[in-house]
């Protein structure tokens, strides 16, 4: 939500996925804790808002409380930009890394599943998610200096 204004401007679930990425970015670039916390709290925020909880195959591109919106749509295709979903499960994978904590795991384990057919018949729609499905197959290695 940006508040600069009067009359508050509500994010769609891209807004919060793109900006939780650059933060986790800005994190492991200066490791400044702050970064790190707004991403938690962002993707906390995102989760309660935007995630499919009824079926846990995604994240909606509106918000659950958006009365102008008369059907919520799941994005499955990467365009231009990457969809919301793809960015997320590589977010959620980072998070869990960074934390330890294994709903975030599971979390874009249930996005991978919920995408499979489309991922495996037409993988090249998804070229993002493919990046963050071999990072869910793969085990994270951490090197501490």
């Amino acid at each position: 939500m940006v508040a600069f204004f009067s009359t508050p401007i509500l994010a769609f679930s891209d807004d919060y996925a793109f900006l939780i990425q650059a933060l986790l970015d800005l994190y492991e670039a200066d490791f400044d804790e702050s970064h790190l916390k707004w991403a938690e709290k962002l993707q906390n925020e995102m989760d309660e808002h935007f995630f499919d909880k009824q079926h846990s195959v995604g994240y909606f591109n509106s918000r659950d409380t958006d009365s102008t919106v008369f059907a919520r749509l799941q994005e499955d295709q990467d365009g231009a930009e990457p969809c919301s979903n793809s960015i997320a499960c590589n977010n959620l994978l980072r998070l869990s890394d960074i934390f330890g904590d294994k709903e975030y795991r599971k979390k874009a384990g249930d996005i991978f599943n919920g995408h499979a057919k489309r991922l495996e018949t037409h993988a090249y729609a998804l070229p993002k998610m493919v990046i963050a499905a071999n990072r869910f197959a793969s085990s994270a290695t951490q090197a501490f200096l």
